[in-house]
């Protein structure tokens, strides 16, 4: 039985692609109905890996499916104007939508705030995109790490004496899809206080730039920050000698013991099996018609009376996409 969520009642039409669709998953989870909206091609973060069993089909991207939960699905062509025309009558039964166009594309399609707002005055859109929707980059390309590297947080990132590193996992899209949550949160707040809608304009660049305090070093001294690297390695071959003889756990248990911040490097093994994951209950399986049971991580927060729950709605299986009726 699906647990209430704190945000049940309210519709959501997602348009977006991996940049905003970690937010409308937060929203699906949270209990509102939230319509995945694609392309007759598909949702290019359909083609995105990993796959499960390394099979590339449409309903087997690992990637897709962990954003993608709790969500109902539907196919239009909303850059024909039959397609565009049904948006606008779906979006006149929304409190929100999300899209991550580029800037000025819902303009062009007809289907800018502007015109929403005309037939829903209380609609939220929140936009989500590379540079945010105004500026000089607005309608740059960029990747996951060019993102990084224009915000900042690569150059901190690794040895001084090499070049930056980067986590191996998307970082900007999860960042931005959290921002772009608050923002929309805050301006439905806004919303039952006033009755008024609104844009939310999120940035990828911008929320990217608060991994890191390097901007702090600079106004305060003007200094640029430089990457710091590991320990010195006297330092490493002591700690080496001492855990030489000790688990992981006993390590960090010893620690914790004398209020020493410590913790272990764990890796996928490590945390399916992680006792503090497992008394919250932090992973949950997910019936899969592809690919069977799969465990997906529960978001990074608690609610006691509306703790909300992630499913896997069958109307989202590509398979079902091209079958989809929507009643007006």
């Amino acid at each position: 039985m699906t647990a209430p969520g704190a945000l049940q009642g309210l519709r959501v039409l997602d348009l977006s692609d991996e940049k905003g669709q970690y937010c409308t998953t937060l929203m699906a989870d949270m209990g509102t109905d939230v319509i995945k909206i694609e392309p007759p091609a598909d949702d290019p973060v359909r083609h995105m890996g990993p796959f499960y069993h390394d099979e590339e089909d449409l309903d087997k991207s690992l990637y897709w499916f962990v954003l993608n939960t709790s969500k109902r699905g539907l196919t239009l062509d909303i850059i024909t104007p039959r397609g565009a025309d049904l948006f606008r009558r779906l979006a006149a039964t929304a409190d929100f939508v999300v899209e991550s166009f580029v800037p000025g594309t819902m303009d062009q399609l007809g289907l800018g705030y502007e015109v929403l707002q005309q037939q829903r005055p209380n609609l939220i859109l929140t936009s989500v995109s590379n540079y945010g929707q105004t500026g000089p980059y607005r309608g740059y390309a960029a990747t996951d790490l060019d993102i990084l590297g224009m915000s900042g947080t690569l150059f901190v990132c690794g040895d001084p004496d090499r070049a930056p590193t980067r986590v191996n996992a998307p970082q900007t899209p999860i960042y931005a899809g959290i921002q772009a949550f608050v923002g929309s949160l805050l301006a439905h707040y806004h919303r039952l206080e006033s009755g008024e809608g609104q844009q939310v304009d999120v940035s990828l660049h911008e929320g990217a730039t608060l991994l890191h305090y390097s901007q702090l070093i600079w106004n305060a001294y003007g200094l640029v920050m430089v990457r710091l690297g590991d320990r010195p390695e006297a330092l490493d071959v002591q700690m080496a000698a001492w855990t030489a003889t000790q688990t992981s756990q006993e390590v960090v248990q010893r620690l914790q013991a004398i209020g020493v911040a410590s913790g272990m490097v764990q890796n996928a093994r490590d945390l399916a099996c992680d006792p503090q994951l497992q008394q919250r209950q932090h992973y949950v399986t997910l019936q899969h018609p592809e690919m069977g049971d799969n465990v997906v991580d529960q978001f990074g927060f608690r609610l006691s009376k509306t703790p909300g729950d992630r499913r896997m709605r069958r109307q989202c299986w590509a398979s079902m996409m091209r079958k989809c009726l929507v009643s007006f």
